[in-house]
């Protein structure tokens, strides 16, 4: 029997199972529709809740969580979307004030939608195929939930399909006719093709869609990477993915290296890296949102390195960054 070359094949299902290997637990097609009343409504809203009350103290009531929940899905265009985007993303980094008596008091303690500091507190879901209707019905190959919230989302193409379709299709979807409202949750967008892999986030332009390298990576690396990809996932969930994708014979496979797409994947995606990217690296320039490049992550994790390390003496060592005309430097201070 011929191998299955399709973009199904060979982008969709294996970018799910490394996603599962990493951290992700996977939500069906059967499944989806039992967590959210509608195909307008993006937030996962159990699951949101039941996030949400784990990691918030006693002083938030439920009602409160349930309450915030639905305003942070609720958020108004009013202004555009760059405006509600940035709402959102403020009220994710820093979470709301909720109005609590607390020992006969009434007080404002801060709600979180996310725990930043310890990642493997929050909740992370894959979805395939996930449906989203507004002026047009779209459907994402694939979405990512923090939380029950979606934060990140993967267009995948065959590999004879310049990735530049991804990144088309991604653009298209965010357009005031299509899609908007539910791109203003997801923080990082992902185009794939197999042997390259582009992301961006809300309203990057095509030709600012960036690749990641790894800097520095070693053998431990490729080897985290291989072993994202090549675990067994069980027979149960391997069969659902394959009846949700109309893959019913679909086999996993053992890969000698690993492609672009699991390094990509790997490097922008697993949970503490996702959480690390937009609460410490993303932001808004002049009404634009925009991510770090690889080259500005690396060099501003080794400035925070060198400045926190001290010799015998007390004394810190300085350090030179070099820079290209437009290579980012004002962002690089910022971030």
């Amino acid at each position: 029997q011929l191998p299955d070359f399709d973009e199904v094949a060979s982008s969709q299902i294996p970018a799910i199972m490394q996603l599962i290997n990493m951290g992700y637990n996977y939500i069906s097609r059967k499944d989806i529709d039992t967590h959210r009343e509608s195909h307008g409504q993006y937030i996962l809203r159990d699951i949101a809740f039941q996030a949400l009350r784990n990691i918030n103290g006693a002083d938030i009531s439920d009602g409160s969580i349930k309450e915030a929940i639905t305003d942070l899905e609720k958020i108004k265009m009013d202004d555009g979307v760059i405006a509600a985007s940035q709402s959102v993303f403020s009220n994710l980094l820093s979470g709301v004030a909720v109005s609590e008596f607390i020992d006969g008091k009434k007080e404002s303690p801060q709600l979180r939608f996310i725990d930043w500091q310890n990642p493997s507190n929050n909740q992370y879901h894959v979805v395939p195929e996930f449906e989203i209707s507004e002026e047009q019905n779209r459907r994402p190959d694939i979405v990512l939930f923090v939380n029950g919230i979606p934060f990140a989302v993967i267009e995948n193409k065959k590999a004879s399909v310049p990735v530049e379709e991804a990144v088309k299709q991604m653009i298209r979807n965010q357009q005031g006719n299509q899609t908007p409202k539910f791109f203003l949750f997801p923080q990082i967008l992902v185009a794939t093709n197999v042997n390259e892999l582009k992301y961006g986030t809300m309203l990057t332009p095509a030709e600012f869609y960036s690749i990641w390298k790894e800097k520095d990576a070693g053998e431990d690396y490729d080897q985290a990477v291989l072993e994202s990809v090549n675990t067994k996932i069980s027979d149960d969930k391997l069969a659902q993915i394959g009846i949700d994708l109309n893959r019913p014979h679909y086999v996993q496979p053992e890969k000698e290296q690993a492609t672009n797409q699991d390094k990509g994947i790997y490097s922008l995606l697993r949970p503490e890296r996702l959480l690390d990217l937009v609460r410490n690296f993303a932001l808004y320039d002049n009404g634009i949102k925009k991510l770090p490049r690889y080259q500005q992550f690396f060099a501003i994790k080794k400035i925070l390195n060198t400045i926190q390390t001290q010799d015998a003496k007390g004394k810190r060592n300085g350090g030179l960054v070099w820079h290209t005309q437009g290579s980012g430097k004002s962002l690089t201070m910022v971030m």
